[in-house]
């Protein structure tokens, strides 16, 4: 016995799993860089399937309701952020810099099909398939059981790098310090502009800031804010006491919004979302990373990474125009796959940025 619980410990024979399909490039994770990078891959006529742990793709937008383009989106463009706004604007998903998640979700899926890419929802990976260190194809779980899926190229834009991971590619350790964003949604509002209120440090926020955002509809308000603490990321239960807290949390700025902002008296709760943001993500042994002062200073970057300028608004005049690093990690000592996801950085300024709109869709369309 370890702790306060005995563990019991079942071993199973799980090396064989039916191949279901095969590609030459398949992308492990459904969020924006994610759907960035099959397009991508498929536009330039390769053969590529998708694996999507949600039943829904763009977890950055849909998920954390961050319905909001901000400066910090608005000065990057790309071919694929612009198509998919385009689309948005077709069917009355996009207004004055304001994303309807649940469109989004439909046009994700459209821009998938009509690029021909295929995809498997609802499908976890859970392992890698390697051969004298290239990676020849993925194992994932879902509702059928375990199943392989061949490719030529894996390209991992999942959470935390999973798939690298799973093939063994070293990382270094992990700190268990995240920043927990949570939102929620309200509806009946009166209020019509974005608003930051200033907490009070007893309220526990990470930033002592709570982000108010109107979405397309009138009276939805958008309710962001972060808290921070210890909790283990591969631990079920630890995760589980971070998301209670959180929701505790939204009820405490409820009752605080509705007694200190105007618009707010009448407002209801809806909906409520958490994401973890690992302030020290897992990094990969070997690879260099960009670090915030090296963005802002240096332009240092990996082999393989580049950089494009973006914008901070709470920055002073120097500082508020610094590097993004885009593109994707080539793990050491390992052969097709690529790491595309926030992780090619994981300075905690510049990480958060990458879970943004536009900076997302780069980082899978630089591939």
């Amino acid at each position: 016995m370890e702790g306060d619980f005995a563990v019991d410990v079942i071993i199973q024979n799980r090396n064989r799993a039916p191949v279901l399909d095969e590609c030459e490039v398949v992308v492990v994770g459904g969020g924006l860089s994610g759907v960035a990078a099959a397009v991508t891959t498929a536009r330039k006529g390769m053969d590529t399937i998708l694996i999507a742990e949600r039943s829904y793709l763009g977890k950055e937008v849909v998920s954390s309701r961050s319905c909001i383009l901000d400066q910090t989106d608005k000065a990057l463009s790309s071919a694929i952020k612009e198509e998919i706004i385009g689309m948005l604007q077709e069917v009355g998903g996009y207004k004055r810099d304001k994303i309807d998640a649940s469109i989004l979700q439909l046009t994700l899926d459209r821009l998938l099909r009509e690029s021909t890419v295929k995809v498997y929802f609802l499908s976890r990976v859970s392992g890698a398939i390697v051969e004298d260190g290239a990676v020849k194809g993925v194992i994932i779980a879902n509702k059928s059981g375990r199943q392989a899926v061949l490719c030529d190229l894996a390209v991992d834009a999942s959470d935390g790098a999973k798939l690298a991971r799973l093939a063994g590619v070293r990382f270094q350790k992990e700190d268990e310090f995240i920043t927990l964003r949570s939102s929620f949604v309200v509806n009946n509002s009166a209020l019509e502009t974005p608003v930051v209120v200033r907490v009070s440090p007893e309220m526990g926020l990470a930033d002592d800031r709570v982000y108010i955002n109107p979405t397309l509809w009138s009276g939805e308000l958008i309710v962001t804010f972060h808290l921070y603490g210890r909790y283990n990321p591969t631990d079920p239960r630890s995760f589980s006491i971070a998301s209670f807290n959180s929701m505790r949390k939204v009820f405490e700025i409820m009752n605080y919004l509705k007694g200190n902002v105007p618009g707010f008296e009448n407002a209801m709760l809806t909906g409520t979302s958490d994401e973890p943001l690992f302030l020290n993500g897992p990094r990969i042994v070997g690879q260099d990373t960009v670090t915030f002062q090296e963005a802002i200073t240096e332009h240092i970057v990996p082999p393989g990474v580049g950089c494009a300028l973006t914008y901070m608004e709470d920055m002073t005049e120097e500082t508020a125009l610094f590097y993004i690093p885009y593109g994707c990690l080539r793990p050491r000592g390992f052969r097709d796959i690529l790491v595309c996801s926030p992780h090619i950085s994981v300075d905690q300024v510049i990480q958060p940025f990458l879970y943004q709109f536009s900076n997302a869709i780069q980082l899978g369309e630089d591939i």
